[in-house]
């Protein structure tokens, strides 16, 4: 429960009322976190995973979908996957639940008729016909079935609804994104997508997520997760919050960081202890000495030292790493 809602009771407001602010607050957060899942499809970036129960975020979504539903549409719900534990983003489940449901009400139509979602636990030795991705690992994995009453997915285009700017849906009713987006998620978190059809008996979605073990992460999810590391970093930026956020996050991963918002004054310590760095992280668009003009300098006086020049303000990102003897690698 949330302080929003613990304040109300406390003061004896309308529990109706807070119930309400409270799914308002959580279908907020909710859309702020859709956004940026939207964004990271678009940038093909990762959102950082972590180990969370999937039931209670289904079963919050559908409270959501309830509201927004026209009373036509009867929802059926069965969530009782005894270990329900997988490695993904808690808007990851939701977007995928969400996405779902939304087209299974649109196959339905005006009329209405019935959206089942039920959870379950499945381990299959091989892989299962029409999987997407075809190549998805045998294993234990978290079976979510979202299945419609609706006019169900001719025979002639269920294998392009996966494709980006793809829809069946009249022009302004749909972008072709929805299962796009989640099968981006399900390439992302190891997962897969397998769909059943009949015209005009309705449409059910298999979700297959890897499920993992309540008190830790598989083996395999931890060989791609980024090791601690050891070292002494000079991060120089003119804004200091972001100084703020990269040092925070170097710490957690075991690195001593010194933040310095002034490049001149960057180039005086580091011509002070110069040995005591081992890698350099500075800013290209600085008032006064620029990251190239800075970079120049540390180099003079430490040939050897590592230094990550980066910029954000033209049209691409680029990311300079000078190596020994200044050799220049260039990645975009």
């Amino acid at each position: 429960m949330s302080p929003l809602l613990q304040h109300y009771q406390k003061s004896e407001g309308n529990a109706k009322v807070c119930e309400s602010l409270e799914l308002s607050l959580k279908a907020g957060y909710r859309a702020r976190d859709l956004v940026e899942q939207i964004l990271t499809f678009s940038r093909e970036t990762s959102r950082k995973l972590i180990s969370l129960k999937v039931s209670p975020i289904l079963k919050e979504t559908l409270k959501m979908l309830r509201s927004s539903f026209p009373s036509t549409i009867e929802i059926l719900q069965h969530i009782e996957a005894e270990s329900d534990t997988v490695l993904a983003a808690p808007a990851h489940i939701h977007q995928i639940l969400f996405n779902l449901c939304t087209n299974a009400a649109h196959a339905m139509g005006k009329n209405g008729g019935t959206l089942s979602v039920s959870l379950s636990q499945e381990k299959f030795a091989k892989v299962l016909p029409g999987m997407i991705p075809s190549d998805i690992q045998s294993g234990q994995y978290l079976r979510l079935t979202v299945k419609d009453t609706g006019h169900g997915i001719p025979a002639g285009i269920i294998e392009k609804i996966f494709d980006p700017f793809f829809t069946s849906k009249p022009p302004g009713e749909g972008t072709g994104m929805g299962l796009a987006v989640l099968h981006g998620i399900l390439s992302e978190i190891g997962g897969a997508a397998r769909v059943r059809s009949q015209p005009e008996k309705g449409t059910a979605f298999d979700i297959f997520l890897p499920r993992i073990e309540n008190e830790g992460i598989s083996d395999s999810k931890l060989a791609d997760m980024p090791s601690r590391g050891a070292g002494r970093l000079l991060i120089v930026d003119d804004e200091e919050f972001l100084i703020d956020a990269l040092e925070k996050t170097l710490r957690d991963y075991g690195y001593q960081t010194l933040g310095k918002t002034n490049s001149f004054e960057a180039f005086e310590l580091f011509e002070r202890k110069a040995e005591q760095f081992d890698l350099v992280i500075t800013d290209q668009t600085m008032p006064g000495m620029t990251g190239m003009e800075l970079t120049e300098k540390l180099l003079s006086v430490r040939p050897d030292i590592p230094i990550i020049l980066c910029t954000g303000s033209a049209e691409m990102i680029w990311v300079r790493l000078f190596w020994v003897e200044s050799e220049i690698q260039l990645y975009k």
